[in-house]
């Protein structure tokens, strides 16, 4: 079982579709709201049908095990970029975000701050240096550049899971323009340099570097001077009925942001 979400605590809940299985996937619906099961029916492509239904009671248990709340009783909103967030007037609701990769479905929650979550599997290939140059600020190119030439696509991977977590907690996305934001990995700290015009200190941010499952990088991102306690993760598990059980989470990188030095 896991233990209502404490202040300065960050949850993950994971689900990996592979593992939860048909039976598992079945009992997501009961979850859903009318809409939410309306919308997912809609939706042409089975894999993608998949992960919005796991997506979707994946947010809904852990918000429900974090507040004590019935977890199909939860009502949404959304922002102005689409960012969704819970509708619970007069009542402190904790900010959560949401990810998918292939068959991992990822949602984050905490009580403080602004977050955002990522993540990537890095078994996949990638044209690196074409997508360094699309995405990548010129510092996070050179140091890509000084790479071992198997470590480049890895690396690359990472800095991308940190950029879409930082704007995700934003509530822009991508689309804010991922160069804003640059990252430096050295060791298991995490330098950050973002655009003036974004109006954000790297000091203020707190970012985490996570291997969840083999062959998948996951990145958390904290804003506004908050800095956790501790991070969690719990994986849901068909038990004959949908269980999250604790799991232990790879460490890769995490701590305060820092600006790096020249160069």
């Amino acid at each position: 079982m896991t233990e209502l979400l404490a202040g300065g605590e960050i949850q993950l809940w994971l689900a990996d579709l592979s593992e939860l299985g048909e039976a598992g996937l079945a009992a997501c619906h009961r979850y859903l709201s009318a809409d939410e099961r309306q919308r997912n029916r809609r939706l042409a492509d089975p894999a993608v049908q998949r992960a919005d239904l796991a997506a979707r009671a994946l947010v809904r248990l852990a918000l429900g095990r974090a507040l004590d709340l019935d977890p199909g009783e939860l009502r949404f909103a959304a922002g102005p970029h689409g960012k969704p967030f819970l509708d619970r007037p007069g009542g402190a609701s904790p900010a959560f975000n949401l990810s998918h990769c292939r068959h991992l479905v990822v949602c984050a929650l905490t009580r403080q701050g602004r977050l955002g979550v990522d993540v990537e599997c890095t078994a996949r290939r990638i044209a690196v240096e074409r997508l360094a140059r699309r995405y990548c600020a010129d510092v996070e190119r050179a140091a890509l550049a000084e790479l071992p030439p198997e470590r480049r696509a890895g690396r690359f991977l990472e800095l991308w899971t940190l950029k879409e977590a930082f704007l995700k907690a934003r509530g822009e996305g991508i689309s804010l323009g991922p160069r804003k934001a640059a990252f430096r990995l050295d060791g298991d700290a995490i330098a950050a340099r973002f655009d003036p015009a974004l109006g954000e200190r790297p000091e203020a941010w707190w970012f985490g570097l996570f291997a969840p499952v083999p062959a998948h990088r996951l990145a958390l991102a904290l804003g506004d001077g908050a800095r956790p306690v501790r991070v969690r993760a719990y994986a849901l598990e068909w038990r004959g009925e949908l269980i999250p059980v604790l799991r232990p989470l790879g460490r890769c990188a995490a701590g305060q942001a820092h600006r790096p030095g020249p160069g």
